[in-house]
C-alpha cells in the first residue's frame, strides 16, 4: 500500500540536488575529480539518488523517513563545508579574497543602513535583539520535530518548501559569498560587554558556527518567514508565539550587522518562492495543506 503518493523526484530534491551538482562541477573544474571536497559532494549526490530510487522501488515508512531526513543532515554538513569549498573553487588562500561584500554594499546604496543603526546601539536593545536572532535555532528545531512526528505527508510538504529554500540559498552563498557589515565595514562595532548574556552567547555562536560566506541571501529571514507561513496554517499557537521574535530577528540581522538590507529582501523573496513551490505542488496533486492534517 502506498504511504505517500507521487513518489517521483520532489521539488526540493531537484533544487537542493541542483546546488550539490553545480558545486561539485565547479569543484572538479577548479581542482580535480579526486579532490576530497569534490568526492564529498559526489557522495552526497549519490546518497540522494540512492534514497530516492530505493523509496520509489518500494515504499515503506522507514524509506520515506530516511529520504526526507537526509536533507537536515546534508544541509548542516554542506553549510559547515561551504567556506572550504569556496576556497577551492576560487583558488584563493583566504576567504576574504573571494568575498563580494563590496558589490552588495553598492546595491541600492544599502551600505549605510546597518552602519546608521549604530546610533541606536544600547546594551539592553543589543541584548534583546541578540535573543531574537538566536530564536531561529529553537524555532526551526521545534517545527521540524513537530511536523516529523505528526504526519509523514505533512512532513513531506513541509520539507519541500524548506529544503527548496536551502538549495537556492546555499547556491546564493556560493555565487555571491559575503561576510556582512559586521566584518566588512570598517569601524562597525556592536559592543559586547558587561552583563549581556545573550549578546555574548550569540556572538560566540556566530563566530564558532558561521561559515563566513553566508550573508546573501539572509536565510534567517527566509527560514523564519517560511516557518511562520507554514505554522499559521498548521500550528497557530507556535505561529503566535514566534511572530514577534521573528520580526525582532529581521531587525536584528541589520542592527547586529550580519546582513545588508538587500540580503533581507532576497531572503523574503526566497521564502515567497519556497511557499509557492510547496503550495503549488500540494494543490497540483489535490492535497491542499488544510486537507493534509487537522489544524492544531
Amino acid at each position: 500500500m502506498k504511504l505517500v503518493s507521487h513518489t517521483r523526484i520532489l521539488p526540493h530534491e531537484l533544487l537542493f540536488g541542483g546546488f550539490l551538482f553545480i558545486t561539485w562541477a565547479r569543484l572538479i573544474y577548479s581542482t580535480s575529480f579526486f579532490n576530497p571536497a569534490s568526492l564529498m559532494y559526489l557522495v552526497f549526490i549519490g546518497a540522494n539518488l540512492f534514497l530516492i530510487v530505493a523509496c520509489i522501488k518500494k515504499e515503506t515508512a522507514l524509506r520515506w523517513k530516511l529520504r526526507l531526513l537526509f536533507y537536515p543532515i546534508v544541509t548542516s554538513l554542506t553549510y559547515l563545508h561551504l567556506q572550504t569549498a569556496l576556497l577551492a573553487i576560487h583558488r584563493v588562500g583566504t576567504i576574504e579574497d573571494g568575498l563580494q561584500d563590496a558589490l552588495l554594499q553598492k546595491i541600492y546604496g544599502v551600505l549605510t543602513l546597518s552602519a546608521k543603526m549604530q546610533s541606536l546601539v544600547h546594551p539592553m536593545l543589543t541584548e534583546l535583539l541578540s535573543l531574537f536572532y538566536l530564536a531561529l535555532i529553537p524555532y526551526l528545531l521545534f517545527a521540524m520535530l513537530s511536523y516529523h512526528s505528526r504526519s509523514l505527508e505533512l512532513f513531506k510538504t513541509f520539507s519541500i518548501g524548506l529544503f527548496s529554500l536551502y538549495g537556492v540559498g546555499f547556491l546564493g552563498y556560493t555565487l555571491l559569498p559575503a561576510m556582512g557589515p559586521h566584518s566588512a565595514i570598517q569601524g562597525f562595532s556592536i559592543p559586547v560587554e558587561g552583563w549581556m548574556l545573550f549578546t555574548r552567547l550569540n556572538s560566540a555562536i556566530v563566530e564558532l558556527v558561521s561559515n563566513k560566506v553566508d550573508a546573501f541571501p539572509s536565510l534567517h529571514a527566509a527560514i523564519s518567514t517560511y516557518l511562520l507561513f507554514f505554522d499559521r496554517v498548521h500550528s497557530p499557537k507556535r505561529y503566535k508565539f514566534f511572530l514577534v521574535p521573528c520580526i525582532g530577528m529581521w531587525i536584528a540581522t541589520l542592527y547586529l550587522g550580519y546582513h545588508y538590507f538587500v540580503d533581507l529582501i532576497a531572503g523574503f523573496a526566497l521564502a515567497a518562492g519556497a511557499v509557492f513551490i510547496m503550495t503549488h505542488y500540494a494543490i497540483s496533486h489535490g492535497k491542499e495543506m488544510e486537507q493534509i492534517t487537522t489544524r492544531n
